[in-house]
């Protein structure tokens, strides 16, 4: 018995080769369906660039308006580090945001989601006696104090 001939051919002498390029051709019309349903609700329900636009332009002006009332006098409180917080990660964090205010002694530490996935980042210190912030993500820039924020 010719072994070689056992794997090319099936029952009845049909190629495999062709049963399985049959199924991949099923496989990927059904792929294809999956992936255009898929493209077809996700954007059915997604807003125009313009509304995004407008709806970030909404949010900056918030977070500038809460900023505007921090005062340093006194030294900066968790409630005012939230805000600077906020402000910060709205400035200078593209993709990710602002998670929470921890106490690190003479600072607080801000604690960010950056990047697509949101990778934490905790490197961020807001001083409580001046509000001076230094931070990795600043990108060289040194320190700059909250009101400088948005400039």
């Amino acid at each position: 018995m010719n072994t070689g001939f056992l794997p090319r051919f099936g029952w009845a002498g049909v190629r495999q080769e062709n049963r399985s390029l049959e199924k991949f051709g099923k496989n990927m019309k059904l792929s294809g369906a999956i992936l255009l349903f898929s493209l077809m609700t996700c954007c059915a329900g997604s807003p125009s660039l313009e509304d995004s636009l407008r709806e970030s332009m909404l949010y900056r002006a918030k977070l500038m308006e809460r900023l505007s009332a921090v005062s340093s006098k006194g030294g900066i409180s968790r409630e005012e580090a939230i805000t600077i917080g906020e402000n910060f990660a709205g400035r200078y964090i593209g993709c990710g945001g602002f998670i929470a205010i921890s106490d690190g002694g003479d600072y607080w530490i801000s604690h960010n989601a950056v990047g697509y996935w949101g990778k934490p980042d905790a490197t961020t210190r807001i001083y409580k006696k001046d509000g001076r912030i230094a931070s990795k993500l600043l990108r060289g820039k040194g320190e700059i104090y909250f009101y400088n924020i948005w400039d």
